[in-house]
């Protein structure tokens, strides 16, 4: 029988416990965790899901809530409103930020296209302006239109760009009383989103709301002029390829005296000074 003296038999244990030690820790390594067979441990990639992106449908209801919300009878924005509210103001971001995941290639007709483009014009307007809010107006800020810019599909755009290069080509003139350019001489901003379905009663409230209800057009028998909506000036090209001439296009909202009036004495065109100042809500 074999003797071992007591420092044998503790170097002896000392080597075994260190092997058990070490055969522990090599399955004890993430890639041996316990699990079911293929499954990945935590914290690889395939773990980790991003989240959902929003369809543009349920983002617009976003945009239809702020409208409803901050938005009066008039036309005018309720921007500190918006501003205060994280809630609605991250609504407003989240309705813009779905518009990335939309081809505008894929809108079927003229009046889709028209709805979409005005509805992500006047999201990005005002939250244009709430991103440098309070602000009298927004000439206030360098090259607004220019500056403030949305990704929709994979091109990124600036409001310039949507208004003369995208909805002008579509060759609707009553778009310009549907995009809000966040001044009071500007179109009202509508408290509902743009719907191809119902465009064409929209854009003909539109228009009579501020061409009549705003006297944008107008007849100064003292001066003899034809006074119009700045708009006709900086614009006038897309209104004559519509009516032929400005006088055309405005004739069904001038009354039958003014009518009688420009038979018998030849006008000249007028324009009446814009105002900048935003389209704020006054509390």
């Amino acid at each position: 029988m074999i003797n071992l003296d007591s420092k044998c038999i503790i170097v002896i244990a000392a080597i075994l416990l260190t092997l058990t030690f070490a055969d522990g820790c090599a399955n004890s390594k993430p890639g041996n965790a316990p699990g079911k067979q293929g499954e990945k441990p935590p914290g690889e990639e395939e773990r980790v899901q991003k989240p959902k992106k929003m369809d543009c449908a349920e983002g617009l209801k976003l945009w239809e809530e702020i409208l409803a919300k901050y938005v009066d009878e008039k036309g005018l924005v309720d921007y500190p409103g918006i501003k205060e509210s994280k809630e609605d103001a991250k609504k407003l971001r989240t309705y813009i930020g779905c518009l990335e995941a939309v081809d505008p290639e894929k809108l079927n007709s003229r009046k889709e296209k028209l709805a979409f483009w005005i509805n992500c014009y006047n999201a990005v307007t005002i939250n244009g302006v709430l991103q440098h809010y309070p602000v009298d107006t927004v000439k206030e800020v360098k090259d607004f239109w220019h500056i403030t810019v949305v990704r929709v599909g994979d091109k990124e755009y600036s409001l310039g760009t949507i208004e003369n290069s995208v909805l002008r080509s579509l060759a609707e003139p009553r778009m310009h009383w549907a995009i809000v350019r966040a001044s009071k001489s500007s179109a009202a901003l509508l408290n509902e989103p743009y719907d191809a379905s119902k465009l064409e009663e929209q854009l003909a409230g539109q228009e009579k709301e501020l061409l009549v209800g705003r006297k944008q057009v107008y007849v100064d028998k003292k001066r003899k002029k034809l006074m119009l909506s700045p708009f006709f000036y900086w614009y006038g090209e897309d209104f004559i390829k519509k009516s032929g001439t400005k006088l055309e296009y405005v004739k069904k909202y001038l009354s039958e005296e003014d009518l009688d009036f420009i038979e018998d004495y030849p006008l000249s065109m007028g324009y009446i000074k814009p105002d900048w100042s935003l389209n704020k809500q006054e509390k």
